[in-house]
């Protein structure tokens, strides 16, 4: 989810430039569904966190992402340069659920820095959470993928320094399985271009 409102879309009208006639099906989700979706089939390859793939699965590195804080612009935190886990556990958050590989990397970092974060509304996707930001519900951590493409008014990104949160992200592949020659086309194309758009 990340990716799908920052460098995806540049990626895919070009790839769709070159190739009109191939409709490309975009399933936005959480780790565990991407995952799921590159196993059974549905999808061809999945963009997600390649750190820890299953056995079945291999991944193919793109980047690195950070995760930073989004505040509504009016919180005493929007001012900052940089802000860390521990300031935001005094604040509500809105979090994506406990099946997505972002929650549970935040979590962790919680229950390392000995933090308890007072989560009070869960979303299924990052645009929801945003915008429930911009409204005031509360403070969030998203990965840096999550802030490169439009952001509702009234949310400010700050960097999450303390502790810094970094995830290498890739594409994600059925091992053994070969492309159709639509979808490594495609691949391809993310493969090379990825850095020059991010």
């Amino acid at each position: 989810m990340s990716v799908a409102g920052g460098v995806l879309p540049r990626l895919i009208a070009a790839y769709h430039d070159d190739r009109p006639g191939i409709e490309i099906h975009v399933r936005e989700g959480v780790y565990a569904s991407i995952i799921d979706d590159v196993r059974g089939g549905v999808a061809d390859f999945g963009i997600g966190y390649v750190d820890a793939l299953p056995d079945f699965a291999v991944g193919t590195a793109l980047g690195r992402e950070t995760f930073h804080a989004v505040v509504p612009v009016r919180h005493k935190l929007a001012g900052r340069r940089s802000v860390a886990l521990a300031e935001l556990a005094a604040h509500p958050i809105v979090a994506l659920p406990t099946e997505s590989r972002t929650r549970r990397t935040i979590d962790a970092a919680a229950v390392t820095a000995g933090l308890q974060l007072r989560q009070r509304v869960v979303v299924t996707q990052i645009a929801t959470l945003l915008a429930l930001v911009a409204a005031g519900a509360g403070v969030g951590v998203v990965p840096g993928g999550a802030t490169r493409g439009p952001l509702p008014p009234g949310v400010r990104v700050v960097p999450l320094v303390e502790p810094k949160l970094v995830r290498r992200l890739g594409l994600i592949t059925l091992r053994g399985r070969e492309l159709t020659p639509a979808a490594a086309g495609l691949f391809a194309l993310l493969r090379r271009e990825w850095r020059k758009a991010d």
